[in-house]
């Protein structure tokens, strides 16, 4: 836990240092914080050794009061876990180790982590060429990787894939009858209540030394998310290794309530989180209903950037990540622990308090974290704090700013930058009782690969695999979702799901069409669209004769009051 004093003095202080016209705009008074950081230490996953007769699979259901069954023996569970091992270099060397929890066993299907399975590295590259799955035929054996799989749908927002096996490892394509792990039975992951007793499930270790394992955890305490309806996570007492992303999380009764994940794969990394299975059923029913043959597109984008900051002296910190901030308009205290609801970019004015919380992975003991607060481009100290880290590599902080005042937050755009021994690592907008500005997108600029710096890197070829289309953009911080759509010669050729932007309020962005075949020669359009509304388009004419444009003037970016031939339904 920790707090913090804002009194008047500090803020006239800061009044006086950043900005003497602002005096109405800060808040004066006492404000408290505090924060519902779980501390590190954790159980240890134990190898499973008592093996039990499997419980039948039911269907997928979220509806409904769970099962009262009797208490299930670990190995019960551990059937339907299957370690997910990334491949790369011919298919030689492991790139990333995790779990997966089979939910379909009839049509070979997978429930799994997104950021185990990205597809894509943040230079928009191939993160690995296979996934290989593998998992002990007797609690205690050593894992034996014997499919190969692929996605065949995805929720990138939600942190989850579904995979199916679909040839043996390193050998014929798969008959949906040979593959042997049972699925788990779907538990109501709404009825969960904190401080219920959970057993974790997924493979701990790597290599020769992984093993399928168990750790006791119980609900701390869930968490909502904007767009989700009810909950998006479970938070747990426990911290597990990299291997367990992916893994499942069981009720004692022997229901699947919960997939493990970490918010970004990392091999040195703690978890201590999960998405609850209601989440995961739309998606597993897509996949269950698609053609065997479908298989995921992904579109790749840039990886959301550390906000650059002209006094950020620190190094970059590319083990840690923050998912947030987010904010709220209200929360509830109950058991040491303070619930956000009412999620939202845009609070109304009046507000007593604005509630935020943000997750964080990989932050060292010992380092110096602030949170500056800048209200309409002036940093305001008063409010700001610094503190050092206390909670593990991995912990969810949820903290208030306080109004005393009568007339509630001060309306304006309000910045959160989460620092981390100097260096920005995260940001977040709220618009509080003002709108937030009108998004614009500069030009495209095409490219076939990225440059060292991130920059577009040789140009745009039709032997390439990529296109990848760069842009500038300013007042973007009230966008909720970004998507794009690619044509060729007209025919649209791949339409990228709608996802969370996470390019904050200017910056240069970048997406991208991939494909496992070469591009081809023709005209390539790209548009970019910004909650449902179009922002930018410019093609490129890609000849094989030279792998680049026919002319500067086919090259250049089409004029961006033109409307590409294709208009998007506004999505949320």
């Amino acid at each position: 836990m920790r707090s913090r004093a804002l009194c008047l003095a500090l803020a006239l202080a800061a009044l006086v240092v950043a900005a003497c016209d602002r005096t109405a705009e800060l808040i004066p008074g006492t404000a408290t914080a505090t924060s519902t950081a779980t501390p590190t230490p954790s159980p240890t996953p134990t190898p499973i050794v008592v093996p039990t007769p499997i419980v039948p699979p039911g269907e997928v259901g979220v509806a409904g009061a769970r099962d009262e069954a009797d208490t299930l023996p670990d190995a019960a569970f551990a059937a339907s876990i299957v370690q997910i091992v990334a491949l790369d270099e011919g298919a030689s060397r492991a790139v990333r180790h995790g779990s997966g929890v089979v939910v379909d066993g009839e049509r070979a299907l997978i429930l799994t982590s997104f950021p185990l399975v990205d597809p894509f590295l943040p230079d928009g590259s191939k993160a690995y060429t296979v996934l290989a799955v593998g998992y002990s035929a007797e609690p205690g054996d050593p894992v034996i990787l014997l499919y190969e799989a692929e996605i065949v749908a995805a929720e990138p927002d939600h942190d989850l894939a579904v995979l199916r096996a679909v040839s043996a490892y390193r050998g014929e394509p798969l008959d949906a009858a040979e593959f042997s792990p049972p699925a788990v039975r779907f538990g109501n992951s709404a009825a969960v209540q904190p401080e219920e007793e959970l057993r974790l499930f997924g493979y701990a270790g790597q290599g020769e030394v992984a093993a399928a394992s168990v750790a006791p955890a119980s609900l701390i305490g869930t968490r909502a998310e904007l767009g989700v309806e009810g909950r998006a996570w479970f938070d747990l007492n426990a911290r597990l290794p990299a291997g367990m992303d992916g893994g499942g999380a069981f009720t004692a009764a022997g229901s699947f309530v919960g997939l493990l994940v970490q918010l970004q794969h990392d091999e040195e990394a703690t978890l201590g989180t999960a998405r609850p299975a209601a989440l995961a059923a739309p998606l597993i029913e897509a996949a269950r209903a698609a053609e065997p043959s479908l298989r995921y597109r992904p579109s790749p984008q840039r990886a959301a950037p550390p906000v650059e900051r002209a006094d950020s002296a620190g190094p970059a910190l590319p083990s840690v990540v923050i998912r947030g901030p987010a904010f709220a308009e209200n929360a509830l205290a109950s058991g040491g622990r303070t619930s956000l609801f009412d999620y939202t970019r845009f609070p109304v004015q009046g507000l007593p308090a604005l509630y935020y919380e943000f997750a964080a992975q990989g932050i060292p003991d010992g380092s110096l974290v602030e949170e500056r607060w800048i209200l309409d481009g002036v940093l305001q100290d008063a409010l700001s704090s610094s503190y050092t880290w206390t909670e593990g590599d991995f912990a969810v902080v949820t903290d208030r700013l306080i109004a005393p005042n009568p007339s509630g937050v001060p309306p304006g755009e309000w910045r959160l930058e989460v620092w981390v021994d100097g260096s920005l690592v995260a940001d977040g907008l709220a618009y509080v009782g003002t709108d937030p500005p009108q998004a614009v997108a500069g030009d495209l600029t095409f490219a076939s690969t990225l440059g060292p710096a991130g920059e577009p890197g040789a140009p745009p070829d039709p032997d390439a695999s990529r296109l990848l289309a760069f842009f500038d953009y300013t007042g973007a911080g009230g966008v909720l979702r970004m998507h794009w759509v690619v044509f060729r010669d007209g025919e649209l050729v791949h339409e990228a799901p709608p996802e969370r932007w996470r390019g904050g309020d200017s910056g240069t962005w970048w997406v991208g069409h991939y494909q496992e075949e070469p591009l081809g020669a023709g005209r390539w359009l790209i548009a970019i669209y910004f909650d449902g509304e179009w922002a930018a388009s410019a093609d490129v004419e890609l000849s094989p004769a030279d792998g680049g444009p026919v002319d500067d003037e086919a090259a250049a970016p089409t004029d961006l009051s033109r409307r590409p031939p294709y208009r998007s339904s506004p999505s949320a």
